[in-house]
């Protein structure tokens, strides 16, 4: 059992690794050139302002969208939860804004979204194990996690023509929270902070992956 526990958290570790890779360089090659080309100068007011709203979402959320948490045993995790909630929601609107304006390169972004979720859902489960002893209510929990960004989907796709910023700026608000969330993960997801041959591989792998996907 103790391998098994073993396994998964370097199985994780791996994953979240290699997302947070291809999200930055999902970014680079592919998001912000596209976006500086339609709203110029202004691009990077909006990736700050999504750089800030991301730190303001992990004060609350405790780190967990990097792979991990810092809460004691004896600290509630309402806050964890509504911070982590609120990031899946805000990940969603972009996806449904670009379907709406028949933006067909939504697919690379979705990957990352998904692959990012994989090991930010084993966090999630085993801190809800680890809290409520009431089966329904941790797939209560995990159910609101799946369908929360999905409606942040359904959100954008609705409501795109009513919004007060356009889809390049809503972009550049979630690649601030995409470098955000990027760069922690790939300077924290090891117990040490340093770069070994796994985590180097994981990072490789992120950059070759997407560069592969984009070209």
């Amino acid at each position: 059992m103790g391998y098994m526990v073993k396994d998964l958290k370097r199985i994780s570790r791996f994953l979240l690794t290699f997302s947070g890779a291809y999200l930055i360089s999902l970014v680079f090659l592919h998001i912000l050139p596209d976006i500086y080309a339609a709203t110029g100068a202004k691009t990077g007011l909006f990736v700050l302002i999504g750089f800030f709203l991301q730190v303001l979402i992990d004060y609350s959320s405790k780190g967990i969208e990097h792979g991990h948490v810092h809460i004691s045993h004896k600290t509630g995790i309402a806050g964890v939860l509504i911070g982590l909630y609120f990031h899946a929601f805000l990940e969603g609107i972009p996806l449904g804004i670009g379907q709406a304006d028949d933006y067909s390169e939504t697919g690379p972004l979705l990957l990352g979204i998904v692959l990012h979720k994989i090991p930010v859902s084993i966090v999630l489960t085993t801190l809800l194990i680890s809290r409520y002893s009431n089966t329904r209510k941790i797939f209560f929990q995990l159910l609101l996690f799946a369908i929360i960004a999905p409606l942040g989907y359904l959100y954008g796709y609705y409501f795109s023509g009513e919004t007060l910023f356009s889809f390049e700026e809503i972009m550049a608000v979630v690649v601030g929270i995409f470098l955000h969330v990027g760069t922690t993960i790939i300077f924290e997801s090891s117990d040490t902070h340093k770069i070994n041959l796994e985590k180097l591989v994981a990072i490789l792998a992120g950059f070759v992956v997407s560069a592969f996907l984009i070209g």
